[in-house]
């Protein structure tokens, strides 16, 4: 009886889990999570993850998603059950995402805590700084070095007692087009703790993109924090390629913003008022990403923008260009 007991709890146990995370989710302030989770908890996590991802020489996350398949098919081919326990695995594999890293959703955001006074771009903002960025791409472009995953390491260690946790954290490259035929170009794969990116992306946005997910992987939930902290960060690298990637990244979310507030003068920005080499670059990557592009990475858009909002980001995907106005104030603050 008492058997019998035990191993219908265990039936429940993932949902039980699942529960218990969601009312701690909501339940917990803001400023509870970002001291005792993100600065404290969440690290362990990161060391545990460092410690046995990192010591495979392969993706860790292939050996997860091959053991969760595993897992269901075995499942499936119960005669008693089944649903019950399909439903107590994901379950439980929500409340592990929660504990691994989605609480992490509920920090307070940089702009707050830097306290950056952001406010949406005019027009003749947009083309002020497109101007300047121009300007530095085009410097730099002429510059530009190669660079290495522990230059883009060295240069997002903000804090030199968590220099152990950023140097191990586990990079993974993904082949050509396995992400970006998901319209996505890099992934943080929270089970497994490994920062992901895809090697097809063009070598300009290669470290930019390293970058947004290494700060994933330090606990930054936020599409706008990543992309932020990435700019800064890589801005003020001493590798050159870095600064260029950074500086080409701002530069391409001015464009669109500018495309749409007047597409007329975009055009005219894309065809004659960028330098030549400035305009065969972002040709060169605009065809890297159309070579990937088709219905799947439609399917995936909608999927992370899905994603996004229910992880409470009100503006889903376009979360990502929100760093726009935040680097902006950075810089004006400087």
């Amino acid at each position: 009886m008492f058997r019998k007991k035990i191993i219908h709890l265990l039936n429940y146990s993932g949902i039980f889990c699942l529960v218990i995370a969601l009312l701690l989710k909501f339940c917990l302030t803001t400023t509870f999570i970002e001291r005792y989770y993100s600065n404290s908890f969440f690290f362990s996590y990161r060391q545990f993850f460092n410690h046995v991802s990192g010591a495979f020489p392969f993706p860790f996350s292939y050996f997860f998603i091959l053991l969760i398949i595993s897992i269901t098919v075995f499942i499936l081919f119960k005669k008693r059950h089944k649903y019950l326990l399909l439903a107590n695995l994901f379950c439980f594999l929500g409340a592990y995402f929660l504990w691994a890293w989605g609480f992490n959703y509920e920090r307070r955001s940089q702009d707050e805590l830097l306290q950056l006074s952001v406010t949406p771009l005019t027009k003749e903002q947009i083309i002020h700084y497109l101007d300047i960025e121009i300007k530095k791409c085009d410097s730099l472009f002429r510059t530009k070095d190669n660079f290495s995953i522990a230059d883009i390491k060295d240069a997002i260690n903000i804090h030199r007692m968590q220099e152990h946790l950023v140097q191990n954290i586990p990079i993974r490259s993904q082949p050509p087009g396995s992400l970006m035929h998901m319209g996505i170009t890099g992934i943080y794969f929270p089970f497994t703790g490994e920062a992901n990116y895809d090697e097809g992306l063009h070598q300009t946005r290669k470290p930019f993109v390293i970058a947004h997910e290494l700060f994933h992987a330090l606990g930054y939930a936020s599409e706008s924090d990543c992309n932020f902290l990435a700019y800064i960060h890589l801005s003020h690298a001493k590798n050159s390629f870095l600064q260029y990637s950074a500086s080409m990244e701002l530069l391409t979310y001015l464009l669109l913003d500018l495309k749409q507030n007047d597409p007329p003068l975009y055009l005219r920005y894309r065809k004659n008022l960028l330098p030549k080499e400035l305009q065969v670059e972002l040709d060169a990557i605009k065809k890297k990403h159309a070579q990937y592009h088709g219905w799947l990475s439609d399917v995936g858009d909608a999927f992370n923008n899905f994603y996004l909002k229910s992880q409470g980001v009100k503006d889903g995907t376009e979360n990502y260009s929100a760093f726009v106005p935040m680097a902006i104030a950075w810089n004006e603050r400087k």
